[in-house]
């Protein structure tokens, strides 16, 4: 039988949980969420997580195999390394993306049958090139290293300075040893929400992420949406019908479908509400969600507080927030969590 849950861990009337899971709460830390990550080193036994060592990848390897290991480490970026163990770069789902929308024509996919896709990717020979030959490869984002000895804070105001998803952890002879995330530090922090400042203010009352959202509409081919999101240099972007209510969001993570059939290439030029649909209805027979997920957004009378923790329940990079008309006016990424909470940002002397 399952024992009550403990008055510290149950959900505050305040901040709200979207789901069941408990999120304990440290409270020794009073003062600051940077106080709180200058507690903590880089090379912390908190991280890298479940596989408690760093996965990484050849610069010998193909760009079919390293995108097929990012899903079956379900990770969205993994560092390169050369023969001597020198990282060389990280190889990322978006980088996946951006190759695949620049070497492949939509009118070809278009008109090609299932059991035609594996020749056609072959002749077109960069799903089987090596990392090392692709010069945009890593080019996304900076290669951002700390010391093993220096703090989590360090890490996180690295994140914010050169707008990055993740920092990788060296040891005293440059050795990689961790790897730290915008979403893990987001998740750490949310741990701590009864310390975090501005947690019980409303995302109206901070001015926090009200500004433009790129989106695109729900009859848009895939392969058009990744298109723009490589364009605009972007890693996610709403969904929206024809009135401009929100339906949903594209992200990287959304690629990954075709990791494990080729012939799968083909929804690329279905309408992004068919293949949105086929690509998570697959995922969730992969690997069952615990909760359901819905169209995730909040109010601007939502706290701060409910978003971070909505962000760390749902394992996702972005929430949108949304009017009385259901219609996209913002978004909070990790990004804008960690600005807001762990700025200013260090100096890059």
């Amino acid at each position: 039988m399952t024992s009550e849950v403990p008055p510290e861990l149950r959900p505050k009337e305040k901040t709200p949980y979207p789901s069941d899971t408990p999120f304990p709460t440290f409270s020794s830390y009073t003062t600051s969420a940077k106080d709180f990550l200058s507690q903590f080193k880089a090379g912390s036994p908190l991280f890298p997580g479940l596989f408690r060592t760093v996965i990484t990848l050849h610069h010998d390897t193909t760009l079919l195999e390293a995108f097929q290991k990012l899903i079956e480490y379900k990770i969205l970026s993994l560092p390169v390394i050369s023969d001597e163990g020198k990282l060389e770069g990280t190889f990322s789902m978006q980088d996946f993306i951006n190759i695949l929308v620049t070497e492949c024509n939509e009118t070809e996919l278009e008109s090609l049958k299932d059991d035609e896709f594996k020749s056609y990717l072959e002749k077109k020979k960069f799903v089987t090139r090596r990392l090392i030959e692709f010069p945009e490869m890593g080019q996304l984002e900076p290669t951002l290293t700390v010391k093993h000895d220096e703090t989590l804070l360090k890490a996180a105001q690295l994140m914010i300075q050169y707008k990055a998803h993740r920092v990788l952890v060296v040891d005293e002879g440059g050795h990689l040893v961790n790897l730290i995330t915008q979403s893990r530090l987001v998740a750490l922090l949310s741990t701590v929400l009864d310390t975090v400042p501005d947690g019980t203010k409303t995302i109206q009352e901070l001015n926090l992420g009200l500004k433009p959202v790129l989106t695109v509409k729900d009859d848009t081919t895939a392969f058009s949406a990744f298109k723009t999101l490589r364009d605009k240099h972007f890693s996610g972007c709403g969904i929206v019908d024809a009135e401009g209510k929100l339906k949903g969001n594209l992200s990287v993570q959304d690629i990954k479908l075709l990791g494990y059939k080729l012939e799968y290439f083909s929804l690329l030029t279905q309408p992004l509400y068919k293949y949105i649909r086929v690509v998570r209805a697959f995922a969730d027979m992969v690997a069952p969600k615990v909760i359901d997920q819905p169209i995730l957004a909040i109010r601007p009378t939502d706290t701060l507080g409910y978003a971070m923790r909505t962000l760390y329940a749902y394992r996702i990079h972005r929430i949108y927030i949304i009017n009385d008309e259901h219609k996209p006016i913002g978004v909070i990424s990790l990004h804008d969590v960690l600005t807001h909470l762990c700025s200013p940002v260090v100096s890059s002397a």
